[in-house]
């Protein structure tokens, strides 16, 4: 591995509403080592200097909320009968243009036939590119449940308990429960409950028992409740919520992971020729509901934010996270609060936040460099100039 000397560069620490100029960054075995005007090299050091000026990083974009497996741009179901071989394939286009973009780590929520693991082991071993990944494995969902397709169809405490067991035997770093129906599988609805609350806590304990995250795709009032109540750390979606879930949330340091692309795309008129009349439905209905309730409970204080795309959905890209953090900023939030949240803040939710998400010394080398001041204009975020990843230019 290389070492690395960024030199002349403007830095947006994840941290700070501010951006620091005039300063090098200098990159050793993978790692940020120092950050100064001069950084003072090893006698004899050999290093690739990079000429950043008029360069503004930021840490390597976090995307808490994707699916790999998920073709953003083909007719739904037909990209659900595709063969094995053929999604595997489309993973590793998919994580490619991840990386590329500029996310450095996603969080991956969902993935047939545990090709996400067959993937990050191909990105370990350096025969494909990719982003660094926390992976779900396969959803956990009723039998016929929402995203059955990519899923572990469990009834009952007992099968719910072994299906945890076989994610993490596969290597999962999060289980995530479907708790309630949702838009994109035909026959069940987003705001009725898929799970009761002793089952979905059998998987929240199950998953603790090994030291593993939660996550719970959770639409409805009473799969929200009995989520939070089941001690997930994160719900994913969250549109028929209200006051008393909100403070539930606030008590127990539950994330809430909106995901506002999606209900902006399943709603454009081109998704139309992608996705089934009851996904058109189901998705112009809920929509205004989501927003309202996003607009009313999004400021309060001491709620935890996450920003995940949903990449996969049909026309939600995966080299796009901006627009989910442009969407950020239509309810109030700065550009800055978008930011944060998408670099630290969701590195706090993956619990890496000693890792990853700031440009601090000691962190890993995930950074992004964009011309331009994102503080000011976060669509310079959607031309990286420069993409590193573990201290490995991309």
């Amino acid at each position: 591995m290389q070492n690395i000397l960024l030199k002349d560069v403007n830095i947006f620490n994840g941290k700070d509403n501010k951006i620091e100029g005039n300063l090098s960054i200098l990159i050793r075995d993978g790692k940020i080592v120092a950050i100064s005007s001069n950084p003072k090299l090893s006698a004899g050091e050999k290093v690739q200097e990079i000429d950043c000026e008029g360069m503004t990083v930021l840490p390597g974009l976090i995307n808490v909320h994707a699916h790999l497996s998920l073709d953003a741009e083909a007719p739904f179901e037909e990209s659900l009968d595709e063969s094995t071989e053929m999604t595997l394939l489309k993973i590793v286009k998919n994580g490619r243009l991840t990386l590329e973009s500029g996310i450095t780590t996603i969080r991956e929520l969902g993935c047939r036939e545990h090709l996400d693991f067959a993937y990050r082991e191909g990105v370990e071993r350096g025969v494909v590119p990719g982003p660094r990944m926390l992976l779900s494995g396969k959803v956990i969902t009723k039998t016929g449940g929402h995203g059955y397709f990519i899923g572990r169809e469990a009834d009952g405490k007992v099968e719910i308990m072994k299906a945890v067991r076989e994610q993490v035997k596969a290597g999962a770093d999060v289980i995530k429960v479907m708790s309630t129906g949702g838009v994109m599988t035909e026959g069940v609805e987003p705001g009725l409950a898929l799970y009761t609350f002793e089952e979905v806590k059998a998987a929240a304990d199950e998953a603790r028992r090994s030291q593993k995250l939660t996550a719970s795709h959770a639409q409805g009032t009473e799969g929200v409740k009995n989520a939070v109540l089941a001690g997930i750390d994160t719900i994913e979606h969250g549109i028929y919520m209200t006051e008393e879930i909100i403070e539930l949330m606030i008590e127990k340091g539950t994330y809430w992971v909106p995901t506002l692309t999606p209900g902006e795309r399943l709603t454009d008129p081109r998704a139309a020729e992608l996705i089934p009349e009851y996904a058109i439905e189901k998705a112009n209905r809920v929509k205004p509901i989501h927003r309202e309730n996003f607009a009313k409970f999004c400021h309060r204080e001491s709620l935890k934010l996450g920003i995940g795309s949903d990449s996969g959905v049909p026309l939600v890209f995966h080299n796009d996270i901006v627009t989910e953090m442009e969407l950020f900023t239509e309810y109030g939030f700065s550009n800055f609060d978008a930011l944060k949240l998408a670099t630290f803040g969701n590195a706090e939710l993956l619990q890496m936040q000693d890792k990853i998400g700031a440009i601090e010394v000691g962190m890993e080398a995930d950074i992004v460099g964009v011309y331009g001041n994102p503080l000011q204009s976060l669509s310079v975020l959607r031309k990286p100039k420069l993409v590193i990843k573990a201290g490995v230019i991309v």
